[in-house]
Protein backbone atom coordinates (compact mmCIF):
# COMPACT_ATOMS: atom_id res chain seq x y z
CA UNK A 1 0.00 0.00 0.00
CA UNK A 2 2.80 2.39 0.92
CA UNK A 3 4.58 1.51 -2.33
CA UNK A 4 1.42 2.23 -4.35
CA UNK A 5 0.94 5.59 -2.64
CA UNK A 6 4.58 6.47 -3.24
CA UNK A 7 4.21 5.65 -6.93
CA UNK A 8 1.15 7.87 -7.18
CA UNK A 9 3.03 10.72 -5.50
CA UNK A 10 5.95 10.32 -7.91
CA UNK A 11 3.61 10.23 -10.91
CA UNK A 12 1.85 13.37 -9.70
CA UNK A 13 5.20 15.12 -9.21
CA UNK A 14 6.35 14.10 -12.70
CA UNK A 15 3.09 15.37 -14.17
CA UNK A 16 3.50 18.69 -12.35
CA UNK A 17 7.11 19.05 -13.51
CA UNK A 18 5.99 18.81 -17.15
CA UNK A 19 3.41 21.59 -16.84
CA UNK A 20 4.29 25.12 -17.97
CA UNK A 21 2.17 28.17 -18.71
CA UNK A 22 3.19 28.44 -22.36
CA UNK A 23 5.05 26.48 -25.02
CA UNK A 24 6.84 29.00 -27.22
CA UNK A 25 8.81 28.37 -30.41
CA UNK A 26 11.10 31.22 -31.45
CA UNK A 27 11.51 30.81 -35.23
CA UNK A 28 14.26 33.19 -36.41
CA UNK A 29 14.82 34.09 -40.07
CA UNK A 30 18.35 33.14 -41.18
CA UNK A 31 17.75 33.38 -44.94
CA UNK A 32 19.86 35.31 -47.45
CA UNK A 33 17.90 38.54 -46.98
CA UNK A 34 19.21 38.84 -43.41
CA UNK A 35 22.88 38.91 -44.42
CA UNK A 36 23.35 42.69 -44.04
CA UNK A 37 22.80 42.92 -40.31
CA UNK A 38 19.23 41.74 -39.84
CA UNK A 39 20.32 38.28 -38.67
CA UNK A 40 22.62 39.73 -36.01
CA UNK A 41 19.84 42.12 -34.97
CA UNK A 42 17.48 39.21 -34.41
CA UNK A 43 19.96 37.08 -32.47
CA UNK A 44 21.18 39.87 -30.21
CA UNK A 45 17.62 41.08 -29.79
CA UNK A 46 16.30 37.68 -28.71
CA UNK A 47 19.16 37.23 -26.24
CA UNK A 48 18.57 40.64 -24.69
CA UNK A 49 14.77 40.45 -24.63
CA UNK A 50 14.72 37.07 -22.89
CA UNK A 51 16.65 38.58 -19.98
CA UNK A 52 14.57 41.75 -19.72
CA UNK A 53 12.95 42.24 -16.30
CA UNK A 54 9.51 42.74 -17.90
CA UNK A 55 9.69 39.35 -19.62
CA UNK A 56 10.82 37.64 -16.41
CA UNK A 57 8.01 39.33 -14.47
CA UNK A 58 5.50 38.09 -17.04
CA UNK A 59 6.85 34.54 -16.74
CA UNK A 60 6.60 34.64 -12.94
CA UNK A 61 3.03 35.98 -13.07
CA UNK A 62 1.58 32.70 -14.38
CA UNK A 63 0.15 29.89 -12.23
CA UNK A 64 3.14 27.62 -12.96
CA UNK A 65 5.60 30.55 -12.97
CA UNK A 66 7.51 29.10 -15.95
CA UNK A 67 7.31 28.62 -19.70
CA UNK A 68 8.80 26.14 -22.15
CA UNK A 69 10.87 27.60 -24.96
CA UNK A 70 12.63 26.34 -28.09
CA UNK A 71 14.51 28.37 -30.73
CA UNK A 72 15.21 27.55 -34.37
CA UNK A 73 16.75 29.34 -37.33
CA UNK A 74 15.30 28.71 -40.78
CA UNK A 75 15.65 29.57 -44.44
CA UNK A 76 14.81 27.22 -47.37
CA UNK A 77 11.75 24.98 -47.20
CA UNK A 78 13.74 22.01 -45.90
CA UNK A 79 16.30 23.95 -43.84
CA UNK A 80 15.56 24.49 -40.16
CA UNK A 81 18.13 24.26 -37.38
CA UNK A 82 17.28 23.88 -33.70
CA UNK A 83 19.70 26.05 -31.73
CA UNK A 84 17.93 25.99 -28.36
CA UNK A 85 16.29 22.66 -27.43
CA UNK A 86 13.16 22.65 -25.29
CA UNK A 87 14.10 24.56 -22.15
CA UNK A 88 12.08 25.51 -19.08
CA UNK A 89 12.54 29.19 -18.25
CA UNK A 90 11.50 30.17 -14.73
CA UNK A 91 14.34 32.31 -13.39
CA UNK A 92 16.85 34.91 -14.50
CA UNK A 93 19.50 32.17 -14.55
CA UNK A 94 17.33 30.06 -16.89
CA UNK A 95 16.83 33.06 -19.17
CA UNK A 96 20.56 33.79 -19.22
CA UNK A 97 21.35 30.20 -20.18
CA UNK A 98 18.75 30.31 -22.96
CA UNK A 99 20.11 33.61 -24.25
CA UNK A 100 23.65 32.27 -24.22
CA UNK A 101 22.60 29.17 -26.20
CA UNK A 102 20.90 31.33 -28.82
CA UNK A 103 23.98 33.54 -29.24
CA UNK A 104 26.37 30.57 -29.39
CA UNK A 105 24.31 28.13 -31.48
CA UNK A 106 22.07 30.11 -33.84
CA UNK A 107 23.92 30.64 -37.12
CA UNK A 108 23.22 32.47 -40.36
CA UNK A 109 22.21 30.02 -43.10
CA UNK A 110 21.47 31.97 -46.30
CA UNK A 111 19.18 30.86 -49.10
CA UNK A 112 15.47 31.39 -49.67
CA UNK A 113 12.71 32.43 -47.27
CA UNK A 114 10.30 29.55 -46.57
CA UNK A 115 7.85 30.67 -43.91
CA UNK A 116 5.71 27.58 -44.50
CA UNK A 117 8.66 25.32 -43.77
CA UNK A 118 9.38 27.24 -40.57
CA UNK A 119 5.78 26.80 -39.43
CA UNK A 120 5.79 23.10 -40.33
CA UNK A 121 8.96 22.51 -38.34
CA UNK A 122 7.67 24.50 -35.35
CA UNK A 123 4.47 22.43 -35.27
CA UNK A 124 6.55 19.25 -35.28
CA UNK A 125 8.68 20.55 -32.41
CA UNK A 126 5.55 21.36 -30.41
CA UNK A 127 4.17 17.90 -31.08
CA UNK A 128 7.22 16.02 -29.81
CA UNK A 129 8.00 17.91 -26.61
CA UNK A 130 7.29 16.19 -23.27
CA UNK A 131 6.36 19.56 -21.75
CA UNK A 132 2.66 20.38 -21.49
CA UNK A 133 0.78 23.67 -21.64
CA UNK A 134 -2.71 24.89 -22.43
CA UNK A 135 -1.36 27.44 -24.89
CA UNK A 136 1.18 26.99 -27.69
CA UNK A 137 2.65 29.82 -29.77
CA UNK A 138 4.94 30.07 -32.78
CA UNK A 139 6.83 33.37 -32.63
CA UNK A 140 8.10 33.97 -36.17
CA UNK A 141 10.51 36.78 -37.07
CA UNK A 142 11.40 37.72 -40.65
CA UNK A 143 12.30 40.63 -42.92
CA UNK A 144 10.73 39.59 -46.24
CA UNK A 145 7.78 37.57 -47.57
CA UNK A 146 7.95 33.87 -48.19
CA UNK A 147 9.49 33.00 -51.58
CA UNK A 148 10.02 29.25 -51.27
CA UNK A 149 7.47 26.50 -50.75
CA UNK A 150 3.89 26.97 -49.54
CA UNK A 151 2.37 28.33 -46.34
CA UNK A 152 -1.36 27.65 -46.16
CA UNK A 153 -1.49 23.88 -45.48
CA UNK A 154 1.03 24.21 -42.64
CA UNK A 155 -0.60 27.34 -41.26
CA UNK A 156 -4.01 25.65 -41.39
CA UNK A 157 -2.56 22.58 -39.68
CA UNK A 158 -1.16 24.72 -36.88
CA UNK A 159 -4.45 26.55 -36.36
CA UNK A 160 -6.36 23.25 -36.36
CA UNK A 161 -4.16 22.18 -33.43
CA UNK A 162 -4.96 25.42 -31.55
CA UNK A 163 -1.43 26.74 -32.10
CA UNK A 164 -1.19 30.53 -32.37
CA UNK A 165 1.18 32.09 -34.92
CA UNK A 166 2.50 35.61 -34.25
CA UNK A 167 4.95 37.68 -36.28
CA UNK A 168 7.71 40.22 -35.74
CA UNK A 169 8.70 41.94 -38.97
CA UNK A 170 11.90 43.96 -39.41
CA UNK A 171 11.46 47.31 -41.09
CA UNK A 172 13.84 48.25 -43.95
CA UNK A 173 16.91 50.23 -42.78
CA UNK A 174 16.48 52.88 -45.51
CA UNK A 175 12.75 53.64 -45.88
CA UNK A 176 12.64 55.24 -49.32
CA UNK A 177 9.36 55.21 -51.26
CA UNK A 178 10.01 51.84 -52.88
CA UNK A 179 11.05 50.26 -49.57
CA UNK A 180 7.95 51.63 -47.85
CA UNK A 181 5.73 50.12 -50.53
CA UNK A 182 7.46 46.73 -50.23
CA UNK A 183 7.17 46.85 -46.48
CA UNK A 184 3.46 47.56 -46.69
CA UNK A 185 3.04 44.50 -48.92
CA UNK A 186 5.11 42.45 -46.46
CA UNK A 187 2.87 43.42 -43.54
CA UNK A 188 -0.26 42.53 -45.53
CA UNK A 189 1.36 39.19 -46.33
CA UNK A 190 1.95 38.53 -42.62
CA UNK A 191 -1.46 39.66 -41.46
CA UNK A 192 -3.42 37.86 -44.17
CA UNK A 193 -1.32 34.74 -44.84
CA UNK A 194 1.02 34.06 -41.92
CA UNK A 195 -0.32 34.91 -38.47
CA UNK A 196 -3.41 33.21 -37.08
CA UNK A 197 -5.21 31.90 -34.03
CA UNK A 198 -6.97 33.60 -31.11
CA UNK A 199 -5.32 36.90 -30.22
CA UNK A 200 -2.67 36.57 -32.94
CA UNK A 201 -0.79 39.69 -33.97
CA UNK A 202 2.14 41.00 -36.02
CA UNK A 203 4.45 43.76 -34.78
CA UNK A 204 7.06 45.76 -36.67
CA UNK A 205 10.50 46.78 -35.46
CA UNK A 206 13.46 48.80 -36.63
CA UNK A 207 16.97 47.51 -35.98
CA UNK A 208 17.43 50.19 -33.33
CA UNK A 209 14.19 49.31 -31.49
CA UNK A 210 14.18 45.57 -32.07
CA UNK A 211 14.74 44.58 -28.44
CA UNK A 212 11.94 46.85 -27.20
CA UNK A 213 9.51 45.48 -29.80
CA UNK A 214 10.43 41.89 -28.97
CA UNK A 215 10.03 42.52 -25.23
CA UNK A 216 6.53 43.89 -25.83
CA UNK A 217 5.76 40.88 -28.02
CA UNK A 218 6.98 38.32 -25.50
CA UNK A 219 5.18 39.98 -22.59
CA UNK A 220 1.96 40.06 -24.57
CA UNK A 221 2.30 36.37 -25.53
CA UNK A 222 3.19 35.21 -22.02
CA UNK A 223 0.46 37.20 -20.29
CA UNK A 224 -2.07 36.05 -22.89
CA UNK A 225 -1.27 32.50 -21.83
CA UNK A 226 -2.16 33.40 -18.24
CA UNK A 227 -5.30 35.31 -19.20
CA UNK A 228 -6.53 32.72 -21.70
CA UNK A 229 -6.50 35.13 -24.62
Amino acid sequence: MVFAVSCLVLLAAAETSRRVDLLLVLAIDASGSTVDGDFETQIAGHAAALQDARVLDAIRSGPHRRIGMLATVWSDDAVQWRCLPWTVVATAVDAAHAADAIVRSCRYIGGSTAIGGAIRDAVNQLHWTTLEADRRVIDLSANEPSNDGIIEPYRAGALARDIVINGLVLEPPQPDAEAVERFGALMRHFREEVIGGPGSFALTATREAYVEALVRKLVREIRSAREGV
